[in-house]
């Protein structure tokens, strides 16, 4: 694992004993992470991918017994956590504010939203688009309060951390 990999999965150490959603869970590694701390993890990515498959038989192997998901669950105040690391870049423009919203649904009031952003546009990652103002507009709109983001005050970093936080009320 790379140190930035590392940093990422240090944002959910406090994360204990909730229930968790690893949206676009990948290879499962934040799904590991909160199964180590005692969290019930769902794992939502794309069905049928070598990713998802890795992810099952990891959870299988070892008796993590994930819930498997194709999309954020339509629950309220189901998850004390969600995380999702450069996933929203690659969503289309409706598919992240449907996105953003349904969490906010399915966060339980104080429950946080951990993520990792990667809206830099480039040549080699062609399917990442800059959602910056779908990002800000939406989350201005729904109960969540960015309560930490790694950028310093002012700046205009495409790729950085950031915490969101589900209102109480």
């Amino acid at each position: 694992m790379t140190g930035r990999y590392l940093q990422r999965l240090g944002l959910v150490s406090t994360e204990h004993n909730g229930v968790a959603l690893a949206f676009g869970g990948g290879i499962g590694g934040e799904a590991v992470r909160l199964s180590e701390q005692g969290n019930e993890v769902w794992y939502c990515d794309l069905p049928g991918t070598s990713v998802w498959k890795f992810a099952e038989w990891r959870s299988r192997r070892h008796g993590y017994g994930w819930r498997f998901v194709t999309e954020v669950p339509d629950r309220p105040a189901l998850f004390d956590c969600i995380t999702s690391f450069n996933v929203f870049g690659s969503l289309t423009a409706d598919g992240l504010v449907e996105t953003l919203e349904r969490m906010a649904i399915a966060l339980k009031p104080g429950g946080r939203l951990y993520c990792a952003h990667d809206w830099r546009e480039r040549p080699e990652h062609p399917y990442i688009h800059d959602h910056t103002v779908f990002w800000d507009e939406t989350i201005g709109r729904l109960p969540l309060t960015t309560t930490f983001d790694s950028r310093a005050p002012g700046a205009t970093d495409k790729a950085y951390l950031s915490i969101l936080t589900r209102d109480s009320s």
